[in-house]
C-alpha cells in the first residue's frame, strides 16, 4: 500500500495542498481537475512505486 504526507505550499492567496508519495528517482507532479481529490491518484502513486524499487 502506498502511503503518503500531506502538505501545504504557500500561495499569494492562501496554500496549495497536496501528498507527497516520496519515492525514488526524477519528481513528477500530478494535477487532478475541479471536483476531485489527491485520492485520484493514489493507483497512480503505487504503480509508479512499484517501477522504480
Amino acid at each position: 500500500m502506498v502511503t503518503g504526507t500531506e502538505i501545504e505550499l504557500p500561495v499569494a492567496d492562501g496554500a496549495l495542498s497536496g501528498v507527497d508519495f516520496g519515492g525514488h528517482g526524477k519528481r513528477v507532479l500530478l494535477v487532478h481537475g475541479s471536483g476531485h481529490h489527491a485520492a485520484a491518484w493514489w493507483d497512480r502513486a503505487a504503480a509508479s512505486a512499484a517501477d522504480v524499487d
